[in-house]
């Protein structure tokens, strides 16, 4: 178990059922709807806490001219996200210093917030990387 309560050995058991998880393919297809409708001329998406890739792979298969930007504090994840979305941009780090600032339309984290403490600062932190008039899709279970 992770310092964070989060136990990255669990990547491989979470990649294995996504795609046959009412969960994980009804929350895909919410997300995909909420980009299309509320952002439509979105260029460019960042994730946080893009796990195993599930969500970036929806997105990409939905928007394949969207560039998208997968980040993830543990390296397991980010294995299996290599995998699963080929040519995404994926980068490790701690969601409470994003390294950008006004760079993406979109700033997704998705059932990833009720896991963090800070979530005020991470908050902070995505709408310092989203561009004016860009936006912050979440979602917590």
């Amino acid at each position: 178990m992770g310092s964070d309560g989060f136990d990255p050995e669990g990547f491989d058991a979470l990649a294995a059922l996504e795609h046959a998880s009412f969960w994980f393919r009804s929350r895909n297809r919410l997300i995909v709807w909420t980009v299309r409708h509320y952002f439509p001329d979105a260029q460019r998406l960042l994730e946080i806490g893009c796990g195993t890739g599930f969500v970036l792979e929806g997105l990409r298969r939905a928007f394949p001219n969207l560039s998208l930007v997968g980040a993830e504090l543990h390296a397991g994840g980010l294995r299996h996200a290599a995998k699963r979305v080929p040519g995404v941009e994926l980068m490790q780090f701690d969601a409470r210093n994003i390294p950008f600032g006004g760079e993406f339309d979109v700033v997704g984290a998705f059932d990833v917030l009720e896991h963090i403490d800070a979530d005020e600062e991470v908050l902070a932190e995505m709408h310092t990387a989203v561009r004016p008039a860009g936006g912050i899709v979440l979602t917590v279970p």
